[in-house]
């Protein structure tokens, strides 16, 4: 029996790890945006990424104009959640 709950508690461990990494903050506002192209591609059709894109960009670079020095807030083009930035890169 112990062999069995050993893998299957590893197992929903990774899962509990993975979700929350999901809904961590981005360490930067360049990661922000890359975490933003990455949803496109997963969630849009490839004919209709072009102008999410754009705008996966623009809420990137607005992340970098409102820095304070440190950090910032990335402001999501999905659902318009923010999310507090560790740098400003």
């Amino acid at each position: 029996m112990k062999k069995v709950i050993a893998p299957v508690a590893g197992l929903v461990l990774s899962a509990v790890f993975a979700v929350s990494s999901l809904h961590a903050e981005p360490a930067s506002c360049s990661a922000a945006g890359a975490n933003c192209r990455s949803q496109v591609k997963l969630k849009v059709p490839a004919s209709e990424q072009a102008p999410f894109m754009s705008k996966c960009a623009a809420a990137e670079q607005q992340c970098k104009a409102n820095c304070n020095g440190k950090t910032s807030v990335y402001v999501s083009m999905f659902d318009g959640t923010q999310h507090p930035t560790g740098s400003c890169k």
